[in-house]
């Protein structure tokens, strides 16, 4: 993985933060990118694309989102 990547990029299988384990599908917006879903955003919970800057906002107070 590239010195300066964050989470949303990396393809680590084990890990619960990586990109593997939170894809939620294809960015409509840049068509490069994915939509993750952010796990440590609770409970204003969110997924963003992690190519360009497409940012969804879910349900508030969720308890977990899964």
């Amino acid at each position: 993985m590239p010195k300066e990547s964050t989470c949303s990029m990396c393809t680590h299988p084990t890990c619960k933060h990586s990109m593997t384990a939170n894809k939620v599908g294809a960015c409509w917006e840049c068509t490069t990118g994915d939509l993750i879903l952010d796990p440590t955003s609770g409970p204003k919970w969110k997924i963003a694309c992690n190519k360009c800057q497409v940012l969804i906002h879910l349900c508030e107070n969720a308890f977990r989102v899964s």
